[in-house]
Parts: structure tokens; C-alpha cells; sequence
């Protein structure tokens, strides 16, 4: 810290203090522990919107479906 100018001691400081706070969360892990949890988030939220876009596609199909039988089955209205 000593051959750091001001400038980089700030940075260093912050450097720091975050990877303090981040081994109170992840002791053993640390930035690799946040990484990884953010990873496997990430992989279920993906996985989540891949699932919530097939079931939009699915009500949409069936909606349209709906329209469909109720104008043939109502053709006035």
C-alpha cells in the first residue's frame, strides 16, 4: 500500500473492504463463491424464462384456438 499513489490507495481500499465483506458471505470461497452463486442463478433463471415462454406460447395458441372455435361456432359475434 505504501507504493501506491492516492489515487490507486482509494481503489485498494475499496478493493479491500469488498472482498472482506464478500468472505463474510463466502468464508471459504470468497469472489469465486459469489461468482459460482450468481452462475447457478443465472442457469435457473434461464432455464425458468425458457419455461415461461413455452407456456406463453402455449396459451397463445390456445386462445387463438378459442377465437377460432368461436367464430365458427357464433359467426355473428
Amino acid at each position: 500500500m505504501e507504493r501506491t499513489n492516492d489515487n490507486q490507495r482509494e481503489e485498494l481500499v475499496e478493493s479491500l473492504t469488498w472482498d472482506a465483506g464478500v468472505r463474510t458471505q463466502f468464508p471459504i470461497s470468497g469472489a469465486y463463491g459469489i461468482y459460482t452463486a450468481l452462475s447457478e442463478e443465472n442457469l435457473r433463471l434461464k432455464k425458468q424464462k425458457i419455461q415461461l415462454e413455452q407456456e406463453n406460447r402455449r396459451l397463445k395458441m390456445e386462445f387463438e384456438y378459442e377465437r377460432q372455435d368461436n367464430t365458427v361456432t357464433n359467426p355473428e359475434g
